[in-house]
């Protein structure tokens, strides 16, 4: 059992502790999902959200899983060559070849799916990088691109926003709003929590709370599961926290920790 990690910067040591038990999942009706995985039939997931879902490079489509999508260079600019040799490349036959990747927490939950129940997974990235949850133009509930998410028909959606909008006060009606529009279609949804804050940022740590309070309770509000982000343990020094772009982006590791958080949706 993994106790702690020692974290060096500089002539800085510091020991995290890695064994803790944490309730990172507040629950929420999934019952449409469930019963689609019994049938035995494909499902759809979807992630739509902001860069963190994307991982993208360049400008992707409103449409899910444009060439853009799910790809590593870009993302991972700043991961010395080694390490990103290591990730694992994917040709997703788009004509750009091997150069996409699963580190989005949403392959987590599509590996555990197709692992634990052994459905076909169709796994539709909506992401869009610098997005926020609102009606301006490329935003959440911009009408051209939430229309582009619902046509898919998805039977679940991981919502994923909050990042580019820390502290603002409509997050929490914008999310309930996408919320309804998914379910109006049919689609079970899940909120996730914004990624834990880089520890050098701490004067945007009451602005990152006030934002996950928001999600939280629109979760609640549409007895959606809620992934509380706060409570998963990284197990790396706060400065070193999303801070694969140095500023708001998860780092490979963050992403599986996050990514198992989701999946525990899969316990239920």
């Amino acid at each position: 059992i993994r106790l702690c990690n020692i974290a060096v910067t500089g002539d800085k040591i510091q020991v995290v502790s890695t064994y803790e038990s944490r309730k990172v999942m507040l629950d929420g009706d999934l019952t449409a999902f469930y019963k689609k995985l019994k049938s035995g039939k494909t499902v759809k997931v979807m992630g739509y959200g902001d860069s963190i879902t994307a991982v993208q490079t360049g400008n992707p489509l409103y449409e899910p899983n444009s060439p853009a999508h799910d790809r590593y260079e870009r993302y991972l600019f700043r991961f010395p060559k080694d390490t990103v040799k290591l990730v694992e490349k994917f040709d997703f036959h788009d004509g750009v070849g091997k150069k996409h990747c699963k580190i989005g927490w949403n392959w987590s939950l599509v590996d555990g799916i197709e692992k634990k129940y052994g459905n076909k997974v169709e796994y539709l990235n909506c992401g869009i990088g610098g997005t926020r949850s609102d009606t301006a133009p490329k935003q959440g509930l911009y009408p051209d691109r939430i229309k582009a998410a619902l046509d898919t028909k998805p039977d679940l959606v991981v919502l994923a926003f909050g990042m580019n909008e820390l502290g603002r006060d409509t997050t929490g009606k914008n999310t309930d709003e996408i919320i309804k529009k998914f379910k109006a279609v049919g689609a079970d949804v899940i909120v996730m929590g914004v990624p834990q804050i880089n520890g050098t940022r701490a004067n945007m740590i009451k602005r990152w709370e006030a934002t996950n309070d928001l999600l939280k309770k629109a979760a609640q509000a549409n007895n959606c599961p809620f992934i509380d982000t706060k409570q998963v343990n990284l197990g790396i020094a706060p400065e070193h926290i999303c801070a694969a772009n140095q500023y708001n982006h998860p780092g490979i590791n963050e992403l599986k920790k996050y990514g198992d958080a989701l999946a525990q949706i899969l316990d239920q």
